[in-house]
């Protein structure tokens, strides 16, 4: 997902000037990050086969919107720590990793003879649009903590938008 790759390519800017941390201090936001992306993992592999895909994929967005919306009011309101920057991230992040495996499966389901290649795509997708976002997001967003987090917002209520109109249109053939 995207959303969390805003702080990826953004974390000089993050950790040096808005959280005045030192070039030894980026593992503050990335091992956090982690976490929440491995806790995300487990959670994920221990609801599989007790929920659906669909059931999951709205829970994760619940998460991700949730984390998004604190992370604005913070940022609108605190001053920047690592603390009250970094804590929606890892929830994030958590959130991502939960579910990434029920959005990949529904992709996937849709090419039962191409899985492959449908895997290929979706991966060339999610680091094409990575790739957009370092280049056209984030030197805009990452001027202020507040920009961060209102992208991190457009960009998941943008996922959430999409898998919704997606879930609502007809299914095509193979589907």
């Amino acid at each position: 997902m995207v959303i969390r790759f805003i702080y990826i390519a953004g974390a000089p800017v993050l950790l040096y000037e808005h959280l005045h941390l030192g070039p030894n201090d980026f593992w503050m936001q990335f091992v956090p990050m982690v976490g929440g992306l491995m806790a995300g993992s487990y959670a994920s592999s221990r609801s599989a086969g007790r929920m659906t895909p669909q059931r999951s994929i709205r829970i994760g967005y619940l998460v991700m919107l949730s984390a998004s919306l604190v992370n604005v009011v913070q940022a609108w309101l605190l001053p920047p720590t690592p603390v009250n920057v970094l804590a929606p991230l890892v929830l994030y992040a958590f959130a991502v990793s939960f579910t990434m495996p029920s959005l990949t499966l529904l992709a996937l389901d849709c090419f039962p003879r191409n899985r492959g290649m449908a895997a290929a795509v979706q991966s060339f997708m999610q680091v094409g649009f990575n790739a957009l976002v370092a280049v056209l997001l984030v030197p805009f967003a990452a001027g202020h903590v507040l920009g961060l987090a209102l992208g991190m917002l457009t960009l998941a209520c943008a996922g959430f938008l999409v898998w919704g109109w997606q879930e609502r249109s007809p299914a095509p053939t193979g589907c």
